[in-house]
């Protein structure tokens, strides 16, 4: 006889339980370095709107992709001057 224990969660507003492992965790951050070589840059969120979780994408250009990286950096001047480094060696 063989049994198993499976954990199940909802991890938005609106969507059903499902098992640990169907569900794809989002929250981690893309290695900052690789995100400067992409050809598009893209910015998704989740909101909730009426009680069930919506994704939202947009494409990122100019300064708003420099700003989302340097915000995968940590934030600040800083951050930003080396973001715009980046892009610019890689000749975005």
């Amino acid at each position: 006889m063989q049994s198993f224990l499976s954990k199940i969660f909802s991890p938005n507003p609106g969507e059903p339980p499902r098992p640990l492992s169907m569900t794809a965790s989002g929250g981690e951050l893309c290695s900052n370095q690789i995100a400067c070589f992409a050809d598009r840059h893209f910015f998704v969120k989740k909101e909730i709107r009426d009680e069930r979780t919506v994704t939202r994408v947009k494409v990122l250009e100019g300064d708003e992709r420099i700003d989302e990286i340097a915000r995968m950096l940590g934030g600040g001047k800083a951050a930003v001057e080396h973001a715009r480094e980046m892009v610019m060696l890689k000749g975005n």
